[in-house]
């Protein structure tokens, strides 16, 4: 069984404690109708005898019991000098020889003292509760005349009907707590012995397992809760120690680990299925507080709180990099000019019809004409030296076309035919009109006069319409800048609202304790909103690990407040007062406010950072309204070439 796991008792002088089987020393309690007697089928003594249901001689006065339902009552009828524990142990030669004095039933020299829950009572229990463990009652009534207050086992029948039904919907590991039943006797071999009694025989008193003094021990009565679990863990123990192991021990400070109650931690292996016994109504001659019994269970069986930490308060946000809208703008924009035609210089025209004529005039072996000298009226022969043009034939296409007179033309071949010879008779005439222009203009002044007014409104129309083109250009040069600085704008835009995004996703990310991510690249604004997500959504996985976790725990904690009645929240707040985990995580809740509080706050956080990501937005309609502006100019410049043209 290994070392002894103690329960340590509480001072004289302390109050009631929370549990019920560490009696005060000092007086005995007569034992009654109710209580422990004999094994079934035991008679009763003889006449001569002594009195079992009698009083003893000095009889101790009642005390009124103080408890108020979830605590159990002080127990006065006796202290042990040791705590005691399951297990086997020789009795000291001391107390042998102190034994040898006592006028009660013999005990032989080599008798062994046995634990208070017999080694076959608790393997009936653990076998009972099996591999999922359960509260298990041992209950053994008398169906003798001698003790009627057993009446055939109704009362137990009852107190454990009620205890079932208490524990009906309240769960441990996430199943119900099983509440099971002994009621047949359980045969101990080796017989029993009440190691506490030693001093209540030596003042007279009888055990609380015996019926009279010359009785034999029996659990006869007895109605004993045991908590066979696995959930307990030894970090739970209220004591402030270094090492904490072994299965839970109840004392009056607290639930404490076997180590600590036993002040020693060598020795104790801890069991996979941990066993306790929560009441005994052998040793303590009391029913049990059932809602104590509840508090005690629910101290012992509900899970500690989930190590890792509450769940945060998040949800996923998402962000779409945004495409840059076009602008609207209109084909004028791109405004080709038109070219200003000149009117013909009359001098140009001049020597087209001056050629024109001269092609009239051509041979018959269609030869050009080239200027001869030294033959008195012939001008020019033809290439063949076949034709020949004399002057008078030349001299009306001259009139007819510049206005120059024969004796003009004469001089001037006359001065210049020498020059000229074998040369084209269309450059020499062409020379002619050249050296004579000043003639031709004077005497066709009215003509060139026109002609000069038009080339002046012509390069003025010109001027007007190079100045209209400049400025639609300037237009459109303007216009392409305001949709290049818009784009420009609204992608610096989009990474300053990309940027506030990722310190969103951050912020979220924070919120969840312990998270383990490495956010290194997005606090330096290097991660963009894709790599911010999937980390954000690493974050959610891992929040929601937790948070259904601690749901779980959550549920199984609130089982055992099954509804807001007064005696409900009175049980709740002394398995609260048992377990400073279970209080502090209470608590923590509480403090966290509800979700729909939560939830409000988030998004109030949330939009904080999406009103900042629309402020950056650039608004394209502002940008659009500079373009129809400046389309509106243009359209004004083309009107005005227009009538320009028109004109």
């Amino acid at each position: 069984m290994g070392s002894p796991v103690k329960i340590f008792r509480p001072p004289a002088s302390r109050g009631p404690t929370g549990y019920g089987i560490c009696p005060r020393p000092g007086g005995a309690r007569p034992a009654s109708a109710g209580s422990n007697s004999t094994r079934s089928g035991s008679r009763p003594s003889s006449p001569g005898s002594p009195d079992i249901f009698a009083s003893p001689k000095a009889p101790r006065p009642r005390y009124v019991r103080n408890h108020r339902g979830l605590r159990f009552e002080t127990t006065d009828r006796f202290a042990p000098d040791e705590p005691f524990w399951g297990t086997v142990k020789r009795r000291p030669a001391s107390a042998r020889r102190a034994e040898s004095s006592l006028q009660t039933q013999a005990e032989p020299s080599n008798q062994q003292l046995l634990e208070i829950v017999p080694a076959e009572v608790r393997e009936k229990v653990k076998s009972t509760a099996g591999s999922r463990g359960a509260l298990v009652i041992e209950m053994l009534w008398s169906s003798s005349s001698y003790l009627p207050a057993h009446d055939n086992g109704r009362k137990y029948i009852s107190m454990a009907s009620e205890l079932v039904d208490l524990m009906a919907g309240r769960l441990s590991n996430g199943e119900p707590f099983r509440v099971l039943t002994i009621e047949e006797p359980v045969n101990v071999k080796k017989g029993l012995y009440d190691k506490f009694s030693e001093r209540e025989r030596t003042s007279g008193a009888l055990a609380s397992n015996v019926s009279h003094a010359n009785g034999t021990a029996s659990r006869v009565g007895a109605f004993e809760v045991h908590l066979l679990q696995d959930v307990w863990n030894a970090k739970l123990c209220s004591a402030s120690a270094n090492h904490h192991q072994g299965p839970p021990v109840i004392t009056s400070d607290g639930i404490l680990c076997a180590a600590c109650a036993a002040s020693s931690a060598g020795g104790l292996a801890g069991e996979q299925m941990q066993h306790l016994l929560l009441h005994s109504k052998l040793w303590t001659r009391r029913w049990p507080s059932l809602l104590g019994v509840l508090a005690l269970t629910a101290a012992l069986v509900i899970e500690a709180p989930p190590e890792v930490p509450q769940p945060a308060v998040i949800r996923p946000v998402t962000f779409q990099r945004r495409k840059c809208p076009e602008l609207r703008r209109g084909s004028s924009i791109f405004f080709q000019p038109k070219d200003v035609s000149l009117p013909e210089d009359p001098k140009r025209k001049l020597k087209r019809e001056i050629q024109k004529r001269l092609d009239d005039l051509g041979c018959e072996c269609q030869q050009e004409w080239f200027v001869a000298t030294g033959a008195g009226n012939i001008l020019s022969t033809c290439g063949k030296n076949c034709h020949k043009l004399e002057i008078q034939e030349v001299l009306p296409l001259l009139v007819d076309t510049a206005r120059l007179k024969e004796d003009e033309f004469r001089d001037f071949v006359k001065c210049k035919s020498s020059e000229w010879s074998a040369q084209p008779l269309s450059d020499f005439i062409f020379h002619f009109v050249d050296e004579s222009m000043h003639l031709v203009r004077h005497r066709n002044r009215h003509d060139y006069a026109r002609y000069d007014r038009q080339v002046l409104r012509r390069e003025q129309e010109k001027e007007k319409r190079i100045e209209v083109a400049s400025e639609i250009r300037r237009t459109r040069r303007r216009s392409t800048t305001v949709v290049l600085e818009y784009q420009i704008r609204f992608e610096e835009g989009q990474d300053r609202a990309e940027q506030i995004f990722v310190s969103l996703c951050v912020h979220l990310i924070r919120k969840v304790p312990r998270h383990g991510l490495t956010l290194q690249r997005l606090e330096e604004g290097l991660a963009d909103a894709s790599e911010a997500q999937k980390l954000l959504q690493q974050a959610l996985r891992i929040n929601e690990l937790r948070r259904k976790r601690w749901e779980t725990w959550y549920q199984t904690l609130d089982s055992w407040k099954r509804d807001d009645t007064e005696k409900e929240k009175e049980l709740f707040s002394t398995i609260l007062s048992h377990r400073k985990d279970l209080r502090d995580a209470s608590m923590a809740r509480e403090q966290d406010g509800d979700m729909e509080t939560r939830l409000s706050r988030l998004e109030t956080e949330i939009e904080s950072f999406y009103s900042r990501i629309r402020q950056t937005c650039v608004k394209p309609n502002e940008h659009q309204q500079d373009i129809d502006e400046l389309e509106r100019q243009v359209d004004r410049a083309q009107t005005e070439y227009i009538e320009i043209v028109e004109a």
